[in-house]
C-alpha cells in the first residue's frame, strides 16, 4: 500500500500545474484534434520546471508522448463517467503542493 500512495504522490507532484496548460474545449470529443496534441508539453516545462536538468525535461517529453498520458488529457478535457476521479486528483495536487496531503504509514 505504501508504494501505491507514494507513486500517486509522485505522479500528483510532478502534474502540478498541468491544467493551466489545457485548451477550453468547445464542441464535441468528435471535433477536437488528438487529445496529445492539446496539451502544451513545452510550456508547461518552461513554467513549472525551468533551469531542470535535461534528463527531466526528457522525462516530460517522453511522458507526454504515451497513450497514458494522451488519455490522462482526454479525461481532463472531455465530461465522463470517470470526471469524479479526475476531480480526486486535482484536489490530492493541490493539498499537495499546499503541504497538506499526509501519507499514513502502516507497517
Amino acid at each position: 500500500m505504501c508504494l501505491l500512495l507514494l507513486g500517486f504522490r509522485f505522479t500528483a507532484e510532478m502534474m502540478y500545474g498541468y491544467e493551466k496548460h489545457l485548451p477550453v474545449v468547445v464542441g464535441s470529443p468528435q471535433d477536437m484534434p488528438d487529445a496529445s496534441q492539446l496539451f502544451d508539453v513545452e510550456a508547461f516545462l518552461e513554467e513549472f520546471h525551468r533551469g531542470a536538468d535535461p534528463l527531466v525535461v526528457d522525462f516530460y517529453q517522453r511522458l507526454s508522448q504515451t497513450q497514458c498520458f494522451t488519455r490522462f488529457v482526454e479525461e481532463c478535457l472531455f465530461k465522463s463517467e470517470r470526471s469524479g476521479y479526475t476531480n480526486f486528483f486535482n484536489r490530492c495536487v493541490k493539498k499537495i503542493h499546499e503541504g497538506r496531503f499526509l501519507l499514513e504509514w502502516s507497517l
